[in-house]
């Protein structure tokens, strides 16, 4: 009697498992990016990956923070996290400016 309904929990688990389980696997997804970058990032940004922005003269980040505030418009605009580290300095309002999701931004 146990078995049989072991076996149906299993038949089950097996049906939930095949629903939920990804057709793409998360690293293998891509990312939208705003259409000014198409030719920059053809194809969007692949999720999980990372930008490194350099930084200018006198040791301040100069128009690279633009480009990585317009490449994190697409994915946070799309549901996705994005993240901003060591950068104390960066401006809220310009990252809305450009069309991050602030409620999908984390400050490091």
């Amino acid at each position: 009697m146990c078995s049989e309904g072991a076996g149906a929990r299993l038949e089950e688990l097996a049906a939930l498992a095949e629903r939920v389980r990804p057709t793409v696997l998360a690293g293998e997804q891509v990312l939208p990016v705003l259409g000014a970058l198409d030719g920059l990032l053809p194809g969007g940004l692949r999720r999980g990956s990372s930008l490194a922005v350099g930084v200018g003269r006198a040791g301040r980040p100069g128009g690279a923070t633009s480009l990585a505030l317009a490449v994190a418009a697409g994915p946070s605009a799309a549901g996705s996290w994005v993240a901003a580290v060591g950068v104390p300095s960066l401006g809220l309002a310009a990252a809305a400016g450009y069309g991050v999701d602030l409620d999908r931004l984390v400050l490091v």
